[in-house]
């Protein structure tokens, strides 16, 4: 598989100034290599975690379960699940998305 071209850090956070590459980024990054290669990523939150499954083409899946924390607001909710998406996919194929800011923050 060939390595895929990141779309460098695209955004900053407010609080810390570190610059990182959101979740569409990650994506946007990843599909042209997923795609020539067969394999297809699904994600959903079930039942207190978030389900990530990469399917091959041929019929071969691997799973993954990592939890998501219990909050009560549904926009707190909503912007954790799209932090663990990115962290659980740019995870799964190496990918560093994030400046390391040292335990500055």
């Amino acid at each position: 598989m060939k390595t895929p071209k990141l779309h460098l850090k695209n955004s900053r956070s407010m609080e810390i100034r570190s610059r990182y590459v959101t979740l569409a980024g990650v994506i946007e990054s990843l599909y042209p290599a997923m795609s020539n290669n067969g394999l297809h990523p699904l994600q959903a939150p079930v039942a207190g975690s978030l389900l990530t499954v990469l399917i091959h083409e041929g019929g071969a899946r691997m799973q993954f379960r990592s939890p998501l924390p219990e909050l009560g607001d549904l926009q707190k909710f909503g912007s954790a699940l799209t932090y663990q998406k990115r962290y659980v996919l740019a995870s799964l194929f190496v990918i560093a998305g994030q400046e390391d800011d040292d335990a500055n923050s």
